[in-house]
């Protein structure tokens, strides 16, 4: 089942794939066949049911396996993105800290779809931008810097299926 904030984002016809707990590296590519209609409520939260198709067989599945599925919400290509951990959000307003001249610069960023690891960057940052990564240590705090990657193939923003 999907939480309440994620099943609204989930619809039949989208793609995913399934891991299994009891099957180390064991992924099959999935497509969403349905989500429920109405909700059910375990412990004061709400899920919707979702009914995934799985598009390949393994004769090691058994009925009850514990599953993590991660369904393909959106996707986007050729856009500029950043690490997740970039992004510093206060209310509606998200920043990243840029290195100019040798000097971390706090620049205010619009950001666009959101994946697991990265997120799309609409504007505020050009391709080459060097964006200062948080790093932390047992002994002490730091930083790291990387450029701003753009024109890949692609992305989606995915959501965890607890089975």
């Amino acid at each position: 089942s999907f939480a309440e904030s994620d099943a609204a984002k989930v619809a039949a016809g989208q793609t995913g794939m399934v891991t299994f707990d009891a099957f180390s590296g064991l992924s099959i590519p999935v497509h969403v066949l349905a989500v429920a209609g109405s909700s059910t409520v375990s412990s004061n939260v709400v899920n919707y049911y979702v009914t995934l198709t799985l598009d390949n067989i393994d004769d090691r599945l058994k009925p009850g396996l514990t599953t993590n599925a991660t369904i393909v919400v959106a996707r986007v290509a050729n856009v500029l993105v950043v690490p997740n951990a970039a992004i510093t959000h206060r209310g509606t307003t998200a920043t990243v800290n840029v290195l100019q001249n040798g000097q971390q610069v706090v620049t205010q960023v619009q950001t666009g779809v959101a994946g697991s690891g990265t997120t799309e960057i609409i504007s505020g940052l050009n391709a080459g931008d060097k964006v200062v990564l948080p790093t932390v240590s047992s002994t002490s705090r730091g930083t790291t810097t990387g450029p701003v990657r753009g024109g890949g193939g692609g992305g989606g923003a995915g959501l965890g299926l607890g089975g």
